[in-house]
């Protein structure tokens, strides 16, 4: 089957497509440094010692990835690096709703004007009872998180960093940031019984990443 060249699609769309990529891509990247600061704090000596942390942590999934870091970080006594590795955890578990709902639910983009699209999500869950979601994400929502990714991969980073020198030359911490990104929050949810499928959904609502939902660090 042949597929539309990107070339004609209207600009908006095709700059839709590019910041949800851009997005999946940075959102890689930090999770790969995550990984890489959990073969850290193993303790490898040497590269072949490197080679067998892998094999701890190459299937990890995100929930095992964030309970293994915490869980080494309990193990350590430099106290700044346990509040740090934590930090970095928590803005990796909040930032993994939105990463998940984005990537997973956007289902096709919906022109809104002559110059604006959204990502349109519309899917199901069954965990005991049937219920729709349908939600529109605007550019906006996408680089915002894309921008949290950013910051988490170099604060990672920047942890690894510190371990790897702290030995070798007087290296801090890199600071923290002064606010994490809230958890994500799901448009109210469209419940459906087996007599009644054909109830219409309500109004999709937006739930993007916005600077007013940010929160605090703790």
């Amino acid at each position: 089957m042949a597929v539309e060249p990107l070339s004609r699609l209207p600009n908006h769309s095709r700059n839709y497509y590019a910041t949800l990529g851009r997005l999946v891509v940075e959102w890689n990247l930090a999770e790969a440094t995550l990984r890489t600061l959990l073969n850290k704090l193993a303790g490898p000596e040497s590269f072949e010692d490197e080679m067998r942390a892998h094999l701890l942590t190459a299937e990890l999934g995100s929930t095992g990835l964030a309970q293994a870091l915490r869980s080494h970080a309990d193990t350590m006594n430099d106290r700044k690096l346990v509040e740090a590795i934590d930090h970095a955890v928590k803005c990796y578990e909040n930032l993994r709703g939105h990463r998940n709902y984005y990537v997973h639910g956007i289902v096709t983009l919906l022109p809104i004007s002559k110059t604006k699209t959204v990502g349109h999500i519309h899917y199901f869950e069954a965990k005991g009872r049937l219920i729709q979601r349908r939600d529109r994400v605007t550019v906006s929502s996408l680089n915002d998180v894309y921008r949290w990714a950013i910051g988490l991969r170099r604060y990672a980073h920047g942890i690894v960093t510190y371990l790897v020198t702290q030995r070798m030359v007087a290296r801090g911490l890199p600071p923290r940031h002064s606010k994490l990104p809230r958890k994500l929050r799901r448009p109210p949810q469209v419940q459906k019984s087996a007599r009644h499928l054909g109830v219409p959904s309500q109004s999709p609502q937006a739930s993007g990443l916005s600077s007013r939902q940010l929160v605090k660090a703790r």
